[in-house]
């Protein structure tokens, strides 16, 4: 069987695994040129699903499934039969490709604690930090995507959605609005190129993904914090709230949003057009890329809510007080 989103993987559907990041994404690649993405992290199936609901009102395309208990062993059943056939052939182990991804794996299975592993199609994707690094080895094809895609009919739209989403589920590892008193981040540096940011925690977490059309999009892709102490719904938000601000209360003050809005678009001229000078008035996103990244923002709250009416209306409320109050906190933005 091919290895997809809707069928359970089956260790002998496996031709070969790479990987992709140590420890948390890897490549699983069939024998009729099918694939699927595996990522690992310290979360819980919960928090994934309990994302998902907004993740689905605002970006469809992006689909996650934990792995189940037998999916798994399907998974360790492969690490050992690899290893097995390794031990026989004895000196082949140092050079195939194909270990690394599978003391990864071997490793990760061992780990103790709280970690869940999910399936999700491969996409074709550019995120903003690799973009930079291209720049500075002059290769500017990627940064041009990136203009592209946002300036584009739609394009900042979608990304203030994809901000309102993170904002909403407590996942500031994309960006994250100012808070007073804290420190500024690290430069963000590549070869001889160097900008000071505000509100881009991490720029290799902003990302353009490829649609039906073939055009470049902002994506939700990479969408639960696990640092994040917004993810889990069954706590109220005022517990969440203990030595931290929910995100989304920037988006219900107005002032606050679009001076976020503006601090975004900032950053991001920054790193699309890194030798601009202090002075210059050029922009790469346009004189109304501020006013088009608040009304994406502006809609995503709208598409949230009417999820969030249609999951837990009228009888669910009780059971994500969070969500609850969320939810009551977004009906107050007119």
């Amino acid at each position: 069987m091919a290895l997809s989103l809707t069928a359970p993987i089956v260790y002998d559907d496996i031709q070969e695994i790479v990987l992709l990041k140590p420890l948390k994404v890897f490549l699983l690649r069939g024998y009729a040129g099918d694939e699927i993405v595996i990522k690992a992290d310290a979360v819980q199936a919960g928090h994934v699903k309990s994302a998902g609901v907004v993740v689905k009102a605002i970006d469809p395309g992006v689909k996650m499934k934990v792995l189940t208990p037998p999916e798994i062993l399907e998974l360790r059943n492969y690490v050992e039969l690899y290893l097995a056939v390794m031990d026989v052939m004895g000196a082949v182990i140092v050079t195939d490709p194909e270990r690394a991804a599978i003391d990864s794996l071997r490793q990760l299975f061992a780990m103790p604690g709280n970690v869940t592993m999910m399936k999700m199609n491969k996409q074709t994707l550019q995120d903003l930090g690799e973009a930079f690094n291209m720049r500075s080895q002059g290769d500017k094809g990627p940064v041009k995507q990136f203009i592209t895609a946002l300036k584009s009919p739609g394009g900042l739209e979608k990304l203030g959605q994809v901000i309102a989403a993170d904002m909403y589920n407590g996942n500031t590892d994309r960006f994250c609005p100012l808070e007073p008193g804290v420190p500024p981040m690290p430069p963000l540096s590549a070869g001889s190129l160097s900008v000071q940011l505000k509100v881009v925690v991490n720029p290799g977490n902003v990302m353009i993904i490829v649609g039906p059309t073939g055009a470049f999009s902002a994506s939700l892709l990479d969408y639960v914090d696990p640092q994040s102490q917004f993810k889990d719904s069954t706590h109220t938000l005022a517990n969440q709230e203990a030595g931290q601000v929910w995100p989304g209360r920037t988006l219900i003050d107005k002032t606050a949003r679009h001076a976020f809005a503006k601090d975004v678009i900032e950053d991001l001229e920054k790193i699309l057009h890194p030798k601009k000078h202090k002075l210059s008035l050029k922009t790469k996103l346009g004189s109304d890329a501020v006013k088009r990244l608040e009304a994406g923002m502006l809609e995503a709250v709208k598409l949230i809510k009417r999820a969030l009416e249609v999951k837990y209306n009228p009888a669910k409320w009780n059971s994500v007080p969070s969500v609850r109050d969320r939810y009551q906190l977004l009906c107050q933005i007119k």
